[in-house]
């Protein structure tokens, strides 16, 4: 007999998007990890390295890489997040946003289809000199990749984000932990859009231990005196846009949230496959 699940609603959506090289991979694979419950893995390299891709790639017509695969291929690739979600898979998304009219119609996919889903958007941000050794080290990228994203294509001046973070010097447990502590505590206002728990709301956290002066949070961490926001995403002291940064929580919660990851699955190496082919 077919296994048929309850059904419990759309699933929620943690996005990273950032540099290639930046550490996406490396901090979603954290957060899968410590996350109590599932989340799909979802990244446009995974359909790559399936072999889904033809090699074929000409200067023009049907098999033109620039102008007729790869806008179809990803058009596709955006078009299946809200699919997967509305089946009730709860996401880890790890993607370059390279265009600002990608980030437009994710928007209004995500935002606007099946009347809205559960978003949280994470800035990846990285070093421009360590996101050129890991390019060096990892040997599998082209040269000034992650670097060009930053500098040419302007993918962190498209909109604000929800949360942002640095893997330049940060362990990825840690930053894994700060990720997840800033969605736990996720305002309904977000980046893409409105947010929508419906029924699945936000994860409890695990039971505080020692002192819990740092865990009973408002909207966006507002409350914590050991916290603060980095910057305001609009310019304005709304507590709802607020950007927050590792370095920045000086509180418990870091260190409470890298228990949930065990000690043998996490390497403190950054690295990120998202290479957008």
């Amino acid at each position: 007999m077919e296994p048929r699940p309850p059904d419990r609603g759309p699933g929620r959506i943690i996005f990273l998007t950032g540099a290639s090289s930046s550490g996406k991979s490396t901090l979603a694979k954290a957060m899968q990890q410590a996350l109590p419950e599932p989340f799909l893995h979802v990244s446009s390299d995974h359909l790559v390295a399936s072999g889904m891709l033809p090699a074929r790639r000409d200067p023009d017509g049907p098999f033109a890489w620039w102008q007729q695969v790869r806008p179809r291929f990803f058009d596709g690739f955006h078009r299946c997040l809200p699919a997967l979600a509305a089946a009730g898979n709860d996401l880890i998304v790890e993607h370059i946003i390279e265009f600002r009219g990608w980030r437009e119609y994710l928007a209004g996919l995500l935002g606007g289809l099946l009347g809205g889903l559960d978003v949280f958007l994470v800035g990846v941000h990285c070093e421009l000199a360590e996101i050129d050794r890991r390019e060096r080290d990892r040997g599998d990228r082209r040269t000034g990749e992650g670097r060009s994203h930053v500098e040419t294509d302007l993918i962190h001046t498209f909109g604000p984000y929800d949360f942002e973070v640095d893997t330049t010097h940060e362990d990825p447990a840690a930053v894994a932990a700060s990720v997840l502590a800033a969605w736990q505590s996720r305002p309904p206002r977000r980046a893409l859009g409105q947010g929508i728990s419906g029924n699945r709301g936000t994860l409890s956290a695990p039971a505080a231990t020692g002192s819990s002066r740092h865990i009973n949070h408002d909207s966006a961490f507002g409350a914590c005196g050991g916290c603060r926001p980095a910057r305001d995403v609009l310019g304005q002291n709304d507590a709802h846009r607020r950007v927050w940064r590792l370095s920045d929580l000086g509180c418990a919660i870091a260190e409470r949230k890298r228990r949930m990851v065990p000690e043998s699955s996490g390497s403190d190496t950054w690295e990120d496959s998202d290479s957008q082919t």
